[in-house]
C-alpha cells in the first residue's frame, strides 16, 4: 500500500468509529432519557431515581457524542 492509501484507510476507519459512537449516543438517549421521561410522565417509580437516570442519560449522551466528534476531527 502507498502512504496515500494508508491515510485514506485510516480516515475511513476514524469516520466509521465516529459513526459508531454517534449511534451509541443516540441509543443512550433513547433508552435512558426517553425511557425515564416516560416513566415520569406516567407517574411510575421513584421520581428521584428517575431524575437521576434522566441526568445520567443526558451526561452519557453528551459524552458519547463528544467522543465521536473528537474521533472524527482528529487529523
Amino acid at each position: 500500500m502507498t502512504q496515500r492509501e494508508d491515510k485514506q484507510q485510516a480516515r475511513t476507519s476514524r469516520e466509521e468509529l465516529g459513526k459508531f459512537f454517534y449511534n451509541l449516543a443516540a441509543m443512550c438517549f433513547g433508552t435512558t432519557v426517553l425511557g425515564s421521561g416516560m416513566a415520569l410522565v406516567t407517574d411510575t417509580g421513584n421520581p428521584e431515581r428517575l431524575l437521576g437516570m434522566f441526568a445520567g442519560g443526558i451526561i452519557g449522551t453528551i459524552a458519547l457524542a463528544y467522543a465521536a466528534f473528537r474521533i472524527i476531527k482528529i487529523k
